[in-house]
């Protein structure tokens, strides 16, 4: 779910640039806005997890194209978003990525117990009166190969190309 998120949180961040509105706010809103309507259509059980990730990622990722081809000018800086440059981030998007750390593992630390019952078993989770359902939502997002995909970690993973395990330079066909 981790890796769709960033693709979702790109759309966000070409909305942001298209619109001139803040692009990590945009890449927050639309990563979490996915991932929950990801969770609510598997909650219903109209169709499984894997199936609407593919659904809904794909086409945030094909809005992002289309958010990108409708701008007047070439922006790099967004491409900086998609490819990764750690030179591209400034204080405030550290300080921003440092308060989000520290409310994510706070919430961490004082979940944890009702946290390890939902990994070991969310139906006895929800059984025992932990409300599970509620707790998955905002930990889907946060977590992921990249812990907390969202734009700042992208411009951070430039550095891991050369990385061969790497994602960034995988065909689809390689996986």
């Amino acid at each position: 779910m981790g890796a769709g998120t960033a693709h979702a949180a790109f759309a966000g961040v070409a909305l942001g640039f298209l619109m001139g509105w803040p692009p990590l706010l945009m890449a927050i809103l639309f990563g979490l806005a996915t991932v929950w309507i990801t969770g609510w259509v598997e909650e219903k059980g109209r169709m499984k997890l894997d199936v609407s990730i593919g659904i809904l990622y794909t086409a945030t990722m094909a809005l992002a194209i289309l958010f990108i081809g409708l701008m007047k000018t070439y922006n790099a800086e967004v491409y900086g978003y998609l490819f990764g440059n750690v030179l591209a981030v400034t204080s405030e998007e550290l300080r921003t990525i440092a308060g989000l750390s520290i409310v994510v593992i706070g919430a961490i630390v004082l979940f944890s117990k009702e946290l390890y019952f939902i990994a070991f078993d969310q139906e006895m989770a929800e059984a025992s009166g932990v409300p599970a359902r509620r707790i998955f939502f905002p930990l889907a997002d946060p977590g992921g190969p990249h812990g907390g995909d969202i734009t700042q970690d992208r411009r951070r993973d430039s550095c891991l190309r050369d990385d061969p395990d790497s994602s960034f330079h995988r065909l689809p066909t390689d996986a």
